[in-house]
């Protein structure tokens, strides 16, 4: 195989949106998760063109901490807090996907294949650029991880998790090609887009079901049409409980304490930063229970939930049909085109 092919099937750009300071509860410790996850990108990535892009409103001071990583500036507001002094769920997925698109244009330059968008404090396996390749063909637009680890950031335990696209941001990975259609990347220029939602060339169902929130993307992927395969051999850890996660997932203190052997598969030499505080209690049990029938009710309600929702997403339900043609249209445009399109 020559140099050039060898290149180009091993090019995969990481996008990690990361929470605004003002919105954390503890931004110090956002910035030392996202260590740890850089360290198991850098990894992932070693001996590979492939790269870790972060998308945020204001680069670290101590860059140095984070060595091949881009930080991508996005001049956006903190997202507002509701009455109940929680920020929205679809503000949270405006916040992101506005960001990623941010990530997706300082891409362009790196002429990536795929794109792996990863949140700021997940894990990725030490052969997860090796597993993309070689789980991806010419007909293939998107792979998921359907199962993986969790782990408990406060108890340092481990378990096994299947459906894990539906509950984790680290889960999907997009042909490069399918999101410069599907966001129209073409119609930005090099100072990329407004941060001004209203103003924005990607439309409301866009940003939030393929950008913005990982439980909508399969079910919306697969009814246009597009061809998917699933990620094996534990690709992903997704880590939870460590107060920074919007939805408040806990395991319920079920599960292993994290060794060595788990933490090489990620590319971790040493837990820094993560310090073990209280146990689990049994409400940390009954809260994991409560908080997977949330995400379930969500499954089911979520289209309708966001017809509803703030006013910079009242436009959802009129943007879903011209989400739905760009999706066609890049069926008919790719060499997927095989498809028959209804």
């Amino acid at each position: 195989m020559s140099a050039h092919m060898s290149e180009k099937i091993n090019n995969v750009c990481f996008i990690a949106p990361l929470i605004h300071p003002d919105a954390s509860n503890d931004y110090k410790a956002v910035l030392n998760l996202l260590s740890l996850t850089a360290t198991s990108v850098e990894n992932a990535s070693r001996g590979t063109p492939s790269r870790l892009v972060v998308s945020c409103n204001a680069a670290p001071e101590d860059t140095d901490r984070f060595p091949g990583v881009d930080f991508v500036k996005v001049n956006l507001p903190a997202p507002p807090k509701c009455d109940q002094g929680r920020i929205t769920l679809e503000d949270v997925m405006l916040d992101k996907g506005i960001k990623i698109l941010h990530a997706l244009l300082h891409c362009k330059k790196f002429k990536p294949e795929w794109i792996f968008i990863l949140d700021a404090d997940d894990w990725v396996s030490k052969t997860m650029v090796k597993n993309v390749f070689s789980r991806a063909s010419m007909e293939t637009d998107f792979l998921f991880v359907s199962s993986g680890t969790l782990i408990n950031h406060q108890n340092l335990t481990y378990q096994k998790r299947y459906g894990l696209h539906r509950y984790c941001g680290s889960t999907f990975a997009f042909k490069f090609s399918l999101l410069s259609h599907l966001t129209s990347l073409h119609r930005y220029g090099e100072e990329g887009p407004s941060i001004h939602p209203n103003e924005l060339k990607t439309n409301a169902a866009i940003l939030s079901l393929i950008l913005g929130d990982h439980s909508c993307r399969l079910p919306f992927l697969r009814n246009n049409g597009l061809k998917g395969r699933s990620l094996t051999d534990n690709p992903i850890a997704w880590v939870v409980d460590t107060t920074e996660n919007h939805s408040n997932t806990k395991s319920g203190g079920r599960g292993k304490p994290i060794t060595q052997a788990l933490l090489d598969q990620f590319g971790l030499s040493k837990l820094n930063h993560l310090v073990r505080s209280s146990p689990a209690t049994p409400s940390d049990f009954l809260q994991y229970h409560v908080n997977a029938l949330k995400s379930l009710a969500g499954d089911l309600t979520h289209t309708s939930r966001l017809s509803n929702a703030s006013p910079l997403l009242n436009l959802f339900a009129e943007d879903l049909p011209e989400a739905n043609e760009l999706a066609r249209s890049y069926i008919r445009e790719s060499p997927a085109a095989r498809l028959q399109v209804k």
